[in-house]
């Protein structure tokens, strides 16, 4: 008789983690890791924002964490700026090269000649830049204030809105309406729809105001197709019947709201 050995059985562990990307949901994951390779990305239990599901970008994350152009060690240039010549280097090298270089910047020109340009990368809600931003503090440099899209997104939304903070998104369940404006959230807010849904089974109603027809839109109760650029005027337009016909709460306004009474003027 010929003996014939078993073929050995992978080892297959699952790892509850969390999505560390460009993203406020921080999703509970599940990696499940097979002979110390990730073979599958899904949603983790437990997460009630993530509801069992993830985006598709963060399903394939494999793909990027095994993709061949991916950089898994520092680089130091070896030719000129452009000409793409670069070598590898240990992480000792890179941080010994980056101190030598900064330490002769600020004895050269102080602290403030070194300039901190940072954003979150892929850290999002869980890490964000803010090691990145207590080292420079504590050299002492310059520190820009943050990108220039991310920043000025940030101004335009508290010189409209005021605070930047938000009700919590699981309250939407128990919405009576819901006013989707100028948002694809199928699209840019994907936990966000299936909150809407829980509300409209729950009786709610749906207003989306968009030009466009998005998924969003084909579900809601009314669609109110605007021209593009005339939000402002509809916005004071229903401000001005609400107080026409008492339908303002003055009191919760004054408690809660930024500029009431400047906007209702306009109104």
């Amino acid at each position: 008789m010929t003996s014939t050995s078993a073929a050995p059985v992978p080892a297959v562990a699952v790892h509850a983690t969390t999505c560390t990307l460009d993203c406020p949901d921080t999703c509970s994951l599940a990696v499940t890791v097979t002979d110390g390779r990730i073979t599958h990305v899904d949603a983790g239990p437990g997460n009630p924002l993530t509801d069992g599901w993830i985006c598709a970008k963060v399903k394939r994350h494999a793909k990027r964490v095994y993709a061949p152009e991916r950089v898994l060690t520092p680089l130091i240039r070896t030719a000129v700026k452009g000409e793409g010549g670069f070598r590898q280097a240990t992480w000792d090298e890179a941080l010994d090269l980056i101190a030598t270089r900064a330490r002769a910047a600020i004895a050269a020109g102080g602290p403030d000649s070194i300039v901190a340009f940072t954003y979150n990368s892929s850290a999002a809600g869980i890490e964000r830049a803010s090691l990145t931003e207590a080292l420079f503090a504590a050299l002492g440099t310059t520190i820009a204030e943050h990108t220039i899209c991310a920043h000025t997104m940030g101004a335009a939304w508290e010189s409209v809105y005021g605070e930047m903070d938000s009700a919590d998104p699981l309250e939407v369940v128990h919405a009576k309406l819901i006013v989707v404006w100028g948002a694809n959230p199928t699209v840019s807010n994907t936990h966000f729809p299936p909150l809407v849904q829980q509300a409209v089974e729950r009786g709610a109603k749906l207003v989306v105001i968009d030009p466009r027809r998005t998924a969003m839109a084909k579900r809601a109760d009314l669609h109110l197709a605007i021209r593009p650029g005339t939000d402002t005027v509809l916005a004071m337009a229903i401000a001005n019947q609400w107080r026409r016909h008492g339908h303002l709460d003055l009191e919760f306004l004054a408690a809660h709201a930024n500029g009431t009474d400047q906007f209702l003027v306009g109104a």
